[in-house]
């Protein structure tokens, strides 16, 4: 699976971090691998956490699966 990331979000998460323009463009392609591999981290953590989540107890899963089969 490939992940992508916008150059303009890049860009805005930048400014909004409170980095100079010179340095955002300077190094836009280092931030947008950066970006990557934290969005590909969470995902990553997101998938254990539901994996974990499907093998507990059936105390707090089998109310929530039958909601939403309704």
């Amino acid at each position: 699976m490939k992940i992508e990331v916008a150059v303009k979000s890049v860009q805005t998460m930048a400014v909004d971090a409170g980095l100079p323009e010179s340095l955002i463009d300077r190094h836009i392609d280092a931030l947008c691998k950066m970006a990557i591999r934290v969005k590909s981290q969470e995902r990553k953590n997101c998938k254990n956490q539901l994996r974990k989540w499907m093998h507990e107890t059936p105390l707090t899963r089998d109310p929530l699966l039958s909601i939403l089969d309704e």
